[in-house]
């Protein structure tokens, strides 16, 4: 069979991978897992590619005549920007050239959550489907298609009490922390990089330390949907002197209300040693993990390859 073939076979994806981020590298996982014939990733200008985890909602994905999957906007503050004069690189200025000039809005299937869905509803721009109200980041439908080793029906104990998920921006926080940790709490806290190439191997072993721990606290918004999908509880983390998204929520909060969860603020810390105190102190800090199921099922239901899905019901 040629080349030709075989991508025709494969579902066009556009995900932002090459950037080694544990939660957009899952996307052409993901879509691998479910479907037949896998996943190709495509470039974000190209028409009738499907747009699944990660915070993606953009003009190059809105105005495309994209399929939208269960992404969301990155914070309160992205807008739409269709302008053409934007010259370098050249692919780059022929990529808005077509979309600013062949506009086509994108069709939604599903996004991550109502504050996603509201943005869209106020940018007044008509998507053939309209505004879903079906909701949740594909990632939470990892269970079905990968068993952690980290888990089994032996196993009654985790080898870690707390696994503390640090943001790809924040990557030298691990190893900064890890000797402070070391000296006052030994080997009870497993400290979790999310920078991840996109390889099967690497991807399936952040989820394996994940899922290790009794309990997780991230300022990785993956980290927690990762957690929570394995029923695994998850506190939402700040560091204070390196905040994220200048401070913004909107991604967390999105993912939250799409789930049937109440949004909360942040744990701010600064301190790693006194962040364990604080957490050790008051397990409210920690979202309780609902089930996700119905979610997982109504985003199987909408997925918008129907005809190469390989996942169409959920084991009991």
């Amino acid at each position: 069979m040629g080349e030709d073939q075989e991508a025709a076979k494969q579902v066009p994806l556009y995900a932002w991978v090459g950037h080694r981020n544990f939660g957009d590298e899952l996307s052409p996982y993901l879509i691998n897992a479910i479907t037949r014939g896998g996943a190709r990733v495509v470039n974000r200008y190209k028409a009738n590619k499907l747009v699944a985890i990660g915070s993606l909602l953009a003009d190059y994905s809105l105005l495309t005549n994209s399929h939208i999957w269960g992404s969301g906007f990155l914070s309160e503050y992205e807008g739409f920007d269709i302008s053409p004069f934007k010259l370098f690189p050249l692919s780059y200025a022929y990529g808005r050239y077509q979309m600013c000039y062949h506009t086509k809005p994108s069709h939604l299937y599903a996004l991550r959550g109502p504050l996603s869905a509201q943005r869209l509803k106020d940018s007044n721009i008509s998507f053939p489907r309209g505004v879903p109200e079906v909701y949740g980041d594909p990632a939470i439908l990892l269970p079905y298609v990968y068993s952690p080793t980290s888990i089994s029906q032996t196993q009654r104990t985790k080898l870690y009490r707390l696994g503390i998920a640090f943001h790809q921006q924040q990557e030298a926080l691990v190893s900064q922390f890890k000797q402070d940790l070391q000296q006052t709490y030994g080997d009870e806290i497993l400290l979790i990089s999310m920078i991840r190439n996109g390889s099967k191997a690497e991807l399936e072993q952040c989820v394996d330390e994940i899922c290790s721990c009794d309990l997780i606290a991230s300022t990785s918004l993956h980290g927690i949907i990762v957690a929570q999908a394995y029923g695994i509880p998850a506190a939402m983390l700040q560091y204070t002197a390196q905040p994220l998204q200048k401070h913004s929520t909107f991604k967390f909060d999105d993912f939250f209300l799409g789930t049937g969860q109440k949004p909360s603020k942040p744990v701010g810390f600064s301190d790693v040693v006194e962040l364990v105190k604080t957490l050790d102190s008051d397990a409210s800090l920690f979202f309780t993990p609902p089930s996700f199921r119905d979610h997982c099922e109504r985003l199987l239901e909408v997925f918008p390859f129907q005809e190469r899905l390989k996942l169409r019901s959920l084991p009991r």
